[in-house]
């Protein structure tokens, strides 16, 4: 793995932690993704945040039993 996998991981790292401060706040996906969105944080394919992406990647990380 290179510099730019290393990078695209720890950006990754970065928006899930910050999606789960937001949960943890009491936010609904909804809420986070506008929230991501105010920060001007950029989500990996499609560039805004959306409810759905927000609700799979709160699932997974309920699933891996990451917090």
């Amino acid at each position: 793995m290179g510099a730019e996998g290393r990078e695209t991981n720890e950006d990754e790292m970065r928006w899930i932690k910050r999606i789960w401060e937001l949960k943890a706040q009491g936010l609904s996906s909804e809420k986070i993704a506008q929230q991501l969105n105010r920060e001007d944080q950029t989500s990996k394919r499609a560039g805004k945040w959306s409810r759905p992406t927000v609700w799979r990647i709160l699932k997974r990380i309920k699933e891996k039993g990451i917090t």
